[in-house]
């Protein structure tokens, strides 16, 4: 048996690395878009160079996505491989408390079809996003180009235009016959659910037939689709006809897309032994409240990931993005409200967030970063490393792209190249090191701490490193993970009391210093910024 909350979380991990995946897509078409230098071209030129874009668009988009499927393929595998074998042990579990000897049959060959398909599956989706993908690159590119080249619109207007469109539609594809449109997160969240819950049955009817067991039980959890509600937490027969008991098979839609562990359904069924209910039903009425309850949240959540990631794409294609922070706080406001009158439901930040998990320093996620291979620089005594990061600091301060410096633990020292918004250190070997980077000068702007893309690297490579530095010209700053931060939702404090409290001129300063040091005072960091002697 698999709980039903166990297929409601399971798909997240996964989903995220998606969700992430196609901002950082969007936010890279977007400063193409915006750094376009040939819209005021003849249509012939125009088409020229678009080809030429396209075909690098969709270089840097295939690889993006190989990149996410090389961490996800053998996630999936992982998570296939240990639900099958939990659904089996507590099915298994049970039959031994009824007295019945459990059998050990061998499921290799189940797992390995359930997760060859489910792979398949995401392959296929991730090959329906690229072609989306450079399509919607494509439709505003043509878009910028006839606004500017009818006389209508500015190239500033244009791009504008274009930006907010792309980041409004997203990236989306036909997913079904009826041309309904899914995302990524939301397609591969039912790939994955569906995957593990049908590799997992397969294992138990198996275990089941061995054990000659006839009677099942389905599980039930409150907010059931009202379909799936008529048949949850009631008993079955399997094999040989039961008086006052259904078919398991006819009743559930067992073994079909729309039935019992078919698309998207977080129902399973586990062996009865005597006869008896294990659980109550749910009251049809209270589930069906909680069903629209809980969609209700699923739409809030939706909302705020798309004006988190329109906001995101405005500002990697340069464009004013006031109005979507704007309507980002709206929206977790009404998520906070609503979730205070239904004090039951928990808050999944997880779901609101669009965070960027990229081996990386710097705001362009999806920007390109020039060198992912670090140099050999030379190999130092770490006893006198303050001398080092003081003469490598001041060697990157200046410079008009970000650069940083790795200072591995066993002192040998690598440095690497990348552009003006990022820096990227793939190979880099990062227990116990000390990472230095710069952050490039802007103009008018006095100080330029960590940002959020700083705090997603800390949350998966903070309590590996020794401590994160960052110059930008004679400021130091520097910040050394104290405990995990991983489930610390930034966009909750950017957004939040801070965030609120800066807009309405209740305290002044820079966003990001002000999020870091109240980390600070909670202690999860040690933020510590200085000027250099």
């Amino acid at each position: 048996m698999l709980d039903p909350r166990y297929l409601r979380d399971v798909p997240e991990g996964i989903a995220e690395y998606f969700d992430e995946l196609e901002t950082r897509i969007l936010k890279d078409i977007a400063r193409r878009i915006s750094q376009n230098d040939y819209m005021m071209t003849s249509t012939a030129e125009y088409q020229m160079h678009k080809l030429e874009e396209l075909g690098v668009s969709m270089s840097e988009i295939e690889q993006a996505i190989s990149e996410v499927l090389n961490i996800t393929d053998t996630k999936v595998k992982e998570i296939i491989h240990d639900s099958s074998y939990r659904s089996v042990q507590k099915d298994n579990d049970m039959a031994k408390a009824a007295g019945v000897e459990p059998p050990h049959p061998d499921l290799t060959q189940a797992i390995l079809n359930g997760i060859r398909s489910t792979n398949a599956e995401i392959r296929n989706i991730c090959n329906s996003m690229a072609t989306a993908a450079n399509m919607a690159f494509e439709r505003a590119l043509d878009q910028a180009y006839l606004s500017v080249s009818s006389g209508a619109f500015s190239f500033a207007d244009a791009v504008k235009t274009a930006v907010n469109d792309l980041g409004k539609n997203g990236i989306r594809w036909i997913d079904y016959p009826t041309g309904a449109h899914r995302r990524a997160d939301s397609a591969i969240r039912n790939a994955l659910r569906t995957g593990v819950n049908q590799t997992a049955a397969r294992c138990q009817e198996q275990n089941l037939d061995e054990m000659d067991c006839n009677l099942v039980e389905t599980t039930s959890h409150m907010g059931a689709r009202p379909e799936h509600a008529k048949w949850q937490g009631m008993l079955f027969w399997r094999k040989t006809p039961v008086n006052g008991l259904q078919n398991f098979y006819e009743a559930t839609g067992y073994g079909t897309g729309a039935g019992l562990c078919g698309w998207n359904c977080r129902h399973n069924f586990f062996p009865n032994f005597d006869g008896e209910l294990s659980f109550e039903h749910y009251d049809e009425e209270a589930n069906a409240k909680q069903y629209e309850l809980d969609q209700e949240q699923r739409y809030n959540e939706r909302k705020i990931r798309e004006w988190k990631r329109r906001q995101a794409v405005n500002k990697a294609g340069g464009v004013d993005n006031t109005r979507e922070a704007k309507k980002v706080r709206e929206w977790q406001k009404r998520q906070a409200d609503f979730l205070k009158k239904y004090p039951d439901m928990k808050r999944n930040y997880a779901r609101e967030s669009i965070s960027n998990r990229k081996v990386m320093l710097g705001s362009s996620a999806g920007g390109k970063a020039n060198n992912a291979a670090g140099i050999l620089i030379e190999k130092i005594d770490m006893k006198h490393v303050d001398n080092y990061i003081h003469k490598y600091e001041n060697e990157i301060k200046d410079l008009p792209v970000e650069h940083s410096y790795v200072l591995q633990a066993d002192g040998k020292v690598f440095h690497y190249t990348g552009d003006k918004k990022s820096v990227r250190f793939d190979e880099a070997n990062l227990k116990d090191a000390i990472i230095l980077h710069n952050h490039p000068i802007l103009e008018d702007v006095e100080t330029n701490s960590f940002e959020n893309d700083d705090f997603w690297f800390l949350q998966n490579y903070g309590l590996v490193i020794d401590k994160l530095r960052a110059t930008y010209g004679n400021l130091r700053y520097e910040v050394k993970v104290l405990k995990d931060i991983s489930s610390i939702d930034y966009d909750s404090y950017m957004y939040g009391d801070i965030g609120t409290a800066l807009m309405y001129g209740e305290i002044e300063g820079d966003i990001h210093e002000l999020i870091f040091k109240q980390l600070d005072k909670e202690g999860y960091i040690k933020y510590v910024k200085s000027k250099a002697k």
